[in-house]
């Protein structure tokens, strides 16, 4: 019994071997995941051990090589043999990335976040859904009560990309309002789809729109044929129901959602390294003080709220600080800079008001002579000649 016992465990330890040899010659593999959607960047390295070496690979596709490196989304096999030519088989697999290639960055004040575009699979205006379920409305599953829902969308099937715009969710008893405009669009972007008639107003680059909406529903649209090498500015200007605003990114089926608190703050979409944008126009906010005669100078104050600050100031006349002080009456053109070396040019004028009416004082002592209104002295002469006086609190003046 024991011989046979010893005979069966000697017969059965080649097999005990191989078993063993086989797991050694494949350790768990490094894979390293497409960094993007189809960016082919993925990587399988091998580290195999046991056995004999050297080691000789030889993959589904063909390739000898130890380590593949430029991997797509898939599957591979490879077969490992050692220099006593025992062989092993591993399988592996590469999930294709569900994030978007196409990397941005998103600015509002000093908050900047990397976003890409949502990737789907559907397109566009199935991915909205506007009425269905929900009537009147985006059904993207992306809406938030009192948020402005913003992110880029990209079609697998086309790899064209939109930003999609949504304000509110239904729900919010106080429905809203708002405003925004939008620089620097792609010239040959389009308005793919409005919630409702009238409420964009496009001349690419240039962007205005205003929305209006119930409690039952949402408000927004989608802007299409866009680009990865852009970039652009919104301006919001919230007058109701919106507390935020929501950037999303990442994966679809898991996103990520950036906020910012200032749902009236400018916020900047750069994708690729075009860099600037420069509004139509910095709206500069002009505060004048006109002079009177009693003080006969007055001030300019002028604020952009467009633009990249700081800002710099060139007067014509040669100063160059914001804000005129001191000055006499008459107009005065000012260029504004800002860091893009965007630049508006803009005029304001002072005047000088007389707003005291002026004093005049008949002569006495004249026949018919009588005071009227002010400013004014009536009387009537026979054969005689005088003058009356008058006093005005500016300089100047005739009495006739």
């Amino acid at each position: 019994m024991k011989r046979i016992l010893s005979l069966l465990a000697f017969c059965l330890l080649p097999l005990f071997y191989q078993t063993a040899l086989l797991a050694a010659i494949l350790p768990n593999p490094a894979i390293s995941e497409e960094s993007c959607y189809e960016a082919a960047d993925a990587a399988i390295t091998l580290s195999p051990s046991g056995g004999t070496p050297p080691y000789s690979y030889v993959w589904d596709d063909g390739s000898t090589d130890e380590d593949r490196f430029g991997l797509a989304g898939g599957s591979y096999v490879v077969t490992v043999s050692d220099a006593s030519g025992q062989t092993a088989i591993g399988s592996y697999e590469i999930l294709a990335s569900n994030i978007s290639c196409c990397d941005c960055t998103i600015t509002q004040g000093n908050q900047t976040y990397n976003i890409q575009p949502l990737l789907g699979d559907e397109d566009i205006l199935t991915h909205y859904s506007y009425g269905n379920p929900a009537g009147a409305s985006a059904n993207t599953g992306l809406e938030e009560i009192g948020a402005m829902t913003l992110y880029l969308y990209e079609e697998k099937a086309t790899g064209a990309i939109f930003l999609v715009i949504i304000l509110d969710k239904p729900g919010n008893p106080q429905g809203g309002r708002a405003y925004v405009d939008f620089f620097c669009i792609p010239e040959d972007a389009v308005v793919t789809f409005s919630d409702d008639p009238g409420e964009w107003t496009a001349v690419f680059p240039t962007v205005n729109a205003h929305w209006r909406w119930a409690k039952c529903c949402t408000d927004g649209g989608i802007l299409g044929n866009l680009s990865c090498d852009m970039t652009f500015d919104l301006y919001p200007d919230i007058r109701k129901g919106i507390n935020e605003i929501d950037w999303v990114t990442g994966d679809i089926n898991n996103p990520t959602r950036y906020t910012y608190a200032d749902p009236n703050q400018k916020v900047r979409v750069l994708c690729g390294n075009t860099g600037f944008c420069c509004p139509d126009d910095f709206a500069v906010d002009v505060a004048v003080t006109n002079g009177s005669c009693q003080n006969a100078v007055g001030s300019i104050d002028v604020t952009p709220t467009r633009g990249t600050a700081p800002y710099t100031y060139q007067w014509a006349h040669g100063a160059t600080t914001q804000n005129l002080s001191n000055m006499p009456a008459g107009t005065y053109t000012v260029t504004i800079t800002d860091t893009e070396l965007c630049t508006d040019v803009i005029s304001a004028t002072i005047t000088a008001a007389d707003n005291v009416p002026p004093t005049i004082t008949c002569p006495t002592g004249v026949a018919g002579t009588y005071n009227s209104t002010p400013g004014q002295c009536g009387y009537l002469v026979s054969d005689t000649s005088f003058d009356a006086t008058f006093s005005d609190n500016c300089i100047g003046g005739t009495l006739s």
